[in-house]
């Protein structure tokens, strides 16, 4: 298994964002930049005093990540998926 640069002591980078990483190390590139926009956008919201909550449409966020809205969706869904 791969090191992760924002993990590995005293190389810390900014952003950390290690499950990004984690993702791109194992080819879920498109997860990892989901979860990414995700992750600023809460945080922005957040800082604004804003509620979290995110209302976008599949093509807008396709179009801001640079895939199809049929990969936003099924990557989408699969994060979404809860196995019980």
């Amino acid at each position: 298994m791969g090191t992760f640069t924002s993990a590995v002591l005293g190389e810390v980078q900014h952003p950390i964002n290690i499950l990004k990483e984690y993702l791109s190390a194992f080819k879920n590139k498109c997860k990892a930049a989901i979860l990414s926009w995700l992750d600023q956008w809460t945080k922005h919201k957040r800082k604004k005093g804003e509620s979290p909550w995110i209302w976008i449409v599949l093509e807008d966020l396709a179009l801001e990540l640079g895939y199809c809205r049929d990969t936003i969706f099924r990557h989408l869904k699969d994060l979404l998926r809860v196995d019980n």
